[in-house]
């Protein structure tokens, strides 16, 4: 299963490798992905593509991952 992250810090990190241990594929949603880490992408990019999401921010951040997410936040 491909499942996106939105979040890259220490708990969206903890969830992806638990998540990679079990055989899944996953990707990070990030504001400002780093181009020398292939598993970084936009947030809409890594929800656009996953089976499932998983949102990692703090509770302040929900509505800006939302915004970002664009049409998928809507679905």
């Amino acid at each position: 299963m491909m499942v996106a992250i939105a979040g890259a810090r220490k708990v969206g990190l903890a969830l992806g490798g638990a998540l990679k241990r079990a055989g899944n594929v996953v990707v990070f949603g990030v504001r400002t992905p780093d181009a020398d880490v292939p598993e970084q992408m936009s947030i809409v990019a890594a929800v656009g593509q996953a089976d499932a999401v998983i949102l990692a921010v703090p509770f302040g951040a929900v509505a800006d991952v939302a915004v970002a997410a664009g049409s998928w936040a809507r679905l």
